[in-house]
């Protein structure tokens, strides 16, 4: 069994992705997203809960930086701008600082290439030495939703918003 953590900044992709390691039968994935200000945050659990072990690979998630910066401004992970910036910077540095500082090897995933070509993914399957499997979810550029063919400047970016209303 291959035990691997899919991580990368919140809104880089690591729920999808890992969903689809975790269809193969010789893969346990645990997805684990890092928000600003905070360390391991881990969501979407598996039936397999980290052990202490490390994992056998650290797969990272890299998707648009303005994909990830609007989606996180559009879901309220954070309040302005250059705070979804400093996060997607921070996530990636903590994920190779910690992989690196463990000798735990890294695939480096872009998002927005598996999603405009899914046969791409294949290759995160090679690198393990194992034989692909079928997404077991519809593959979609959720890209399009948090970017204008023809961008418009967002004059609230750097403006804090209100707190989600509980």
């Amino acid at each position: 069994m291959t035990n691997l953590v899919v991580t990368g900044p919140e809104s880089s992709g690591t729920r999808f992705v890992s969903r689809w390691l975790e269809a193969h039968p010789d893969i346990t994935a645990r997805h684990w997203s890092m928000p600003s200000g905070t360390h391991w945050a881990r969501h979407w659990p598996t039936e397999h809960d980290y052990d202490g072990e490390p994992p056998d690979a650290l797969v990272l998630c890299v998707r648009s930086f303005e994909a990830t910066i609007a989606s996180q401004l559009h879901r309220q992970m954070v309040t302005t701008r250059a705070e979804a910036e400093a996060n997607i910077v921070t996530a990636h540095m903590r994920a190779l600082t910690w992989a690196v500082s463990h000798g735990i090897p890294v695939y480096p995933l872009t998002y927005d290439l598996v999603v405009t070509s899914p046969t791409t993914f294949d290759a995160v399957f090679q690198w393990l030495d194992l034989d692909p499997v079928d997404c077991p979810v519809p593959v979609i550029d959720a890209n399009a939703k948090w970017l204008d063919p023809q961008p418009q400047p967002h004059p609230d970016n750097d403006q804090p918003r209100d707190p989600p209303t509980p």
